[in-house]
């Protein structure tokens, strides 16, 4: 290991990535937005702590990386049973392997290992759906093709994640099926736990809980959706549809499928709308708030803000969902990057230092050179030269870039296909690689041209282009005699 040791502690910044070491169990933390896997097999856990008893030590590594807050501290990308179990056996440290990575490779890494090894609970399945939404910033093709899922499944353990923990904790120990959980994520919280404890207690089936669920009540203030044809539905509180305007505050909805179907049909016309003006809009239940931060001035400064910031694909807005009374409200200004965010925040707190440094400085000059009472500081003194502050351009979203590239790519065919010459070059080089000349080509067609060809297709192109065309006839003729 190249880290070196500093006061009892380890500057891991001297590490590369994928240097294997021993790490101190002392010195790994979990990653902030913790394991996937909130539980495991006691059977398989209890096997794994008397092979590496036995063993005297794990043998297969875990995963790290640097703490982005700590250089003398890691966090734990994969091997969270491993560790845990070593340090039960009075391990002191572990094998590693360092990896240098940001955050969302880092949720990456530790999402795979969850997958590649023992299969998830039902309950760890609630929780992967949405950290793998989240990991794909909404698209569920692709959170759906990374489980090996069906798109329908992936939206169905997701919107379980409208249960509280509570619930999730009782479907892990297996006290509650999922049928009871699907059930519960559509009432509010205080309701899901209350209900949870009759479940439990009196050990109320599925179908009895599907019963006693058409009693629940959602009032009819809070919907977010037109209420007009609620006036005269059987499942509304107020049996006299001629006074429903007058007595709307009083309404309850006790039909909580229509109630939820209705929501979710209005949030998705409210966030198409809001797309069109901001861009990237989330529902919350896509980007949980472990997963993003709110930026603003005060957190990175007005210049990177307003300037970086404020038009940056990273920069979304969320939407609140499922029927609780937020449902429907709009949270701007949520940054999903949050190796950068870290940066700026960093870097403003530190500028923020220095200027009242600076301050100080500058109100001890005064006290020292006079016996009058200080003069306030001078602005000018004071102010960070803007010339130091570097500002984070926006980044340009993913789909712009590709077109960008498409287009390069059809004016570039446009403008060659009538070339000779060039399809020429392009035959030539093509024909080194088939030849297996490529690795030595700037050695190999010495005799033939003073310029040394790379061993890189790309560019081998452009030198050959530059040639005349007798100079590409006796390369090619080079390459069939071998």
């Amino acid at each position: 290991m190249n880290a070196q040791q500093q006061v009892g502690k380890i500057d891991y910044t001297t590490l590369r990535d994928g240097d294997a070491f021993r790490a101190p169990l002392s010195d790994i933390d979990p990653v902030p937005w913790g394991n996937i896997r909130k539980e495991r097999d006691p059977v398989a856990f209890n096997e794994l702590r008397q092979s590496i008893k036995e063993a005297k030590g794990v043998t297969q590594g875990v995963t790290v990386r640097i703490n982005p807050e700590d250089p003398t501290r890691l966090q734990l990308l994969a091997g969270y049973g491993r560790v845990e179990a070593s340090s039960l056996e009075g391990f002191l440290d572990i094998p590693a392997v360092f990896k240098v990575v940001d955050d969302k490779a880092a949720a990456a890494i530790m999402m795979q290992e969850n997958l590649v090894r023992e299969s998830l609970s039902i309950a760890d399945e609630i929780i992967a759906s949405q950290k793998f939404i989240s990991f794909y910033n909404g698209d569920y093709e692709a959170a759906a093709a990374h489980l090996n899922w069906p798109v329908k499944r992936l939206r169905g353990r997701l919107v379980l994640n409208q249960c509280t923990e509570k619930v999730l904790d009782a479907l892990r120990r297996e006290e509650i099926a999922i049928g009871h959980a699907e059930i519960l994520s559509a009432f509010v919280p205080a309701l899901q736990e209350g209900t949870l404890e009759k479940i439990i207690a009196e050990k109320w089936t599925v179908e009895y809980l599907k019963e006693r669920a058409g009693k629940a009540i959602r009032w009819l203030k809070n919907a977010i959706f037109d209420t007009a044809e609620c006036a005269s539905c059987i499942h509304n509180s107020d049996v006299q549809a001629s006074l429903f305007d007058n007595t709307i505050g009083k309404s309850k909805c006790s039909n909580l499928t229509c109630f939820r179907e209705k929501t979710d049909a209005e949030l998705a016309v409210r966030k198409k709308t809001l797309e069109e003006e901001h861009g990237v809009v989330l529902l919350a239940i896509e980007k949980p708030e472990t997963d993003r931060n709110t930026v603003g001035e005060e957190i990175v400064g007005a210049e990177q803000f307003t300037g970086g910031c404020t038009g940056c694909v990273s920069n979304i807005v969320i939407l609140k969902d499922g029927i609780n009374s937020d449902s429907g409200q709009v949270i701007p200004n949520q940054c999903i990057n949050s190796d950068c965010f870290r940066k700026m925040k960093t870097a403003h707190a530190k500028s923020l230092k220095e200027q009242k440094a600076e301050v100080k400085v500058t109100e001890s000059k005064g006290k020292s050179g006079s016996s009058e009472k200080a003069k306030t500081p001078d602005k000018k003194a004071t102010k960070k030269d803007p010339s130091k502050e570097k500002v984070v351009t926006q980044a340009t979203p993913a789909a712009v870039t590709e077109n960008n590239k498409v287009l390069l790519r059809s004016l570039g065919a446009n403008h060659f296909e009538s070339n000779a010459h060039f399809m020429e070059a392009l035959c030539v080089s093509s024909l080194i690689d088939h030849a297996g000349f490529a690795h030595d080509a700037s050695t190999r067609f010495k005799n033939i041209t003073e310029i040394e060809i790379s061993s890189s297709f790309n560019k081998r192109v452009l030198e050959l282009y530059s040639l005349p065309i007798d100079t590409l006839e006796s390369i090619k003729k080079a390459c069939f005699s071998g």
